[in-house]
């Protein structure tokens, strides 16, 4: 749960098939430069309505990005 203006961030690997499907597979060599954005939607549930949690989406500004592969 956070308070209102907390935040919470986490690290993202982006080329996890575990975590993400349809990611690009990387070439080896040369990196590759993507535009990345985040978009959150919580959907309303029995619970949201029973506590009164915010339900709705937000999408972050995109960000130009540098990827490799590492092995």
């Amino acid at each position: 749960m956070l308070a209102p203006s907390e935040t919470h961030v986490c690290e993202v690997y982006f080329a996890d098939p575990e975590q993400w499907t349809n990611f690009p597979m990387l070439p080896a060599g040369e990196p590759q430069r993507y535009t990345v954005r985040a978009v959150y939607n919580a959907s309303e549930s029995k619970e949201s309505k029973q506590y009164g949690v915010w339900n709705g989406g937000i999408v972050s500004d995109a960000v130009r990005v540098l990827f490799y592969k590492t092995k």
